[in-house]
């Protein structure tokens, strides 16, 4: 099938190109009579005989033919990628997808991942598909090509610049100086020269765990059954305990330099990406050790650590060279975001909350300074998502040639939180899938039971990544995505138009008010009076004290 797609492409490609020298009007077949040109007058213009004609008449209509099957052979792989890949609340009944181009395969399936999940064609079993790499642009890459949807990237970066000239207006009018947000940034990201230095001792640690896995599995071999055991177990206790150290050494480190939320917020995110790198390589590879004593190469794990990936491969598609005008295009994004997001931040968000705990504040002003934060938040939400999801990572990606740059899908045109939760964050919900999923599932559980652990391991992380990182903990996004989105995705709307609208005023209400109860929060323990005075403040909110107090002066 793949041969024959090629060799229509190839002659449809060529008639295309004959086409558009011979015909008058340059389509792969004449146009049709129902558009009132007929065939004498094609005749009379392209001063052909009769038969050399004919000919090309009927091997347009072949090419049409062959373009009309290539146009439904590619609906259908688009329709594969959308609904059979797979996800993070997968369609079990759907089958693997297969690619044309360059495809890698995970592991996975060598690791007995058919146990207890059904061989293909079994009756009453569930499939379990593994994922699989091809050579594919993002998204966004793809649709910015297209003049139209180019100009909507065009207006974006119109209306920051409209943004950043109103707001240096508006400083010289009232204050005489200009302000352009820049010390917000620099105060985020204060000690960054220490989390390169942390990331630095992460990474060794993490070639030690290499050299640890590599001698358990090739000296395991030779040993009897007793000592086989013993031997498993130490390096099981080993395993353990390095995964552990990997998340509260570099949380104590930055307990210890006091750093800001931008800088904690990227060593928490490193650790814990290293981590689920760490556990997708051993993961991945211990079936193979277990019965061959083969690990791969040191070059291919250390290429799966830099990798934009989250689920292990021997190997992945490669693209021919480097474009370092894309890399440097990418990188610029990335500063453009960064400045984008600490505009609307100090701009249009911190300052609604400022002085919270200061002087009361009535319900009606909290709703009314909820809603201020609504549509900026939901802009920060937005560069968050180009910045880190598709600017950074195809940078990576340009850098190390990965071929595989789907790295979310179309989870702005989703109906449902369940599709949503699926598409825009593809590399986490791979990894959520393929770790986390797929294992429940194989050892016993079922689908619902999957899905909960799912949820339940994502909140959390997330919720140790920003409690960390804030410095308290306020489970705001845990209820939000944990429990209300775990809820949500069960919801289905009868029109996917309802659903989208309905999915966009989810996001952008739910930004606001995360961002909105955690900056109360924030400014609750600057301005209020701390009440208990042990660890536990750091789990009890102030801001529900602090209103109370406020409402008595």
């Amino acid at each position: 099938m793949q041969q024959g797609t090629q060799a229509l492409s190839q002659l449809t490609f060529f008639l295309h190109f004959l086409g558009s020298k011979i015909l008058p009007n340059g389509r792969l077949s004449p146009v049709s009579p129902k558009r009132g040109v007929d065939s004498s007058s094609l005749r009379k213009d392209s001063s052909m005989p009769q038969s050399v004609y004919d000919r090309l008449k009927t091997l347009t209509a072949v090419a049409q033919a062959a373009e009309d099957q290539i146009r439904d052979l590619k609906a259908t792989l688009r329709e594969t990628l959308r609904d059979g890949r797979p996800s993070l609340i997968p369609d079990v009944a759907a089958s693997a997808t297969s690619w044309p181009n360059g495809t890698a395969r995970s592991p996975s399936s060598s690791n007995g991942s058919a146990k207890g999940a059904g061989a293909p064609g079994s009756p009453g079993k569930r499939q379990l598909r593994d994922k699989e790499f091809a050579i594919r642009n993002s998204l966004l890459t793809d649709l910015f090509s297209i003049n139209h949807i180019n100009t909507i990237y065009h207006v974006a970066v119109m209306v920051l610049i409209v943004l950043v000239l109103k707001t240096l207006v508006t400083d010289l009018v009232e204050h005489g100086t200009v302000n352009l947000s820049m010390d917000l940034i620099w105060y985020s990201f204060g000690g960054f020269h220490r989390v390169i230095t942390i990331w630095l001792v992460m990474m060794a640690s993490v070639l030690m765990q290499y050299v640890l896995f590599t001698n358990w599995a090739s000296r395991r071999q030779q040993m009897p059954a007793l000592a086989r055991r013993c031997w498993d177990a130490v390096f099981l206790l080993l395993l353990v305990a390095f995964d552990a150290a990997l998340l509260t050494l570099p949380v104590l480190r930055m307990l210890h330099y006091a750093m800001p939320f931008a800088s904690s917020f990227a060593l928490l995110t490193e650790s814990v990406r290293v981590l689920m790198k760490s556990h997708a390589f051993v993961r991945s590879n211990a079936p193979r050790a277990l019965a061959e004593g083969v690990v791969p190469g040191f070059n291919q794990f250390l290429y799966f650590m830099f990798a934009p990936t989250l689920v292990y491969c021997d190997t992945y598609p490669r693209t021919p060279q480097i474009r370092w005008r894309v890399v440097a295009c990418c990188m610029l994004e990335v500063v453009g975001c960064l400045f984008y997001i600490s505009f609307l931040t100090e701009r249009y968000l911190l300052h609604m909350f400022r002085d919270f705990g200061l002087r009361p504040f009535t319900p009606l002003e909290g709703v009314a300074a909820v809603l201020s934060t609504v549509l900026p938040a939901g802009l920060a939400f937005m560069c968050c998502f180009y910045l880190l999801l598709h600017s950074w990572h195809n940078a990576w990606a340009e850098m190390l040639r990965f071929g595989d740059r789907m790295f979310y899908m179309d989870w702005w045109n989703q109906g449902s939180f369940s599709a949503w939760y699926r598409t825009w964050n593809v590399l986490v919900q791979d990894w959520l899938y393929t770790y986390v999923y797929k294992d429940v599932v194989l050892l016993g559980g079922n689908g619902l039971g999957a899905r909960v652990a799912v949820f339940f391991i994502s909140a959390a992380v997330h919720e140790f990544i920003l409690g960390f990182a804030l410095r308290f903990f306020y489970p705001v996004l845990y209820v939000f995505f944990g429990i209300i989105g775990f809820l949500l995705s069960f919801l289905t709307f009868g029109s996917t138009a309802v659903g989208n609208v309905g999915l966009w005023l989810s996001l952008f209400l739910g930004d606001g008010m995360m961002f909105s109860f955690y900056a109360i929060e924030h400014y609750a323990r600057q301005n209020c009076e701390q009440i208990i005075d042990s660890s536990w403040d750091l789990f009890i909110p102030r801001s529900w004290s602090c209103v109370a107090l406020a409402s008595k002066t």
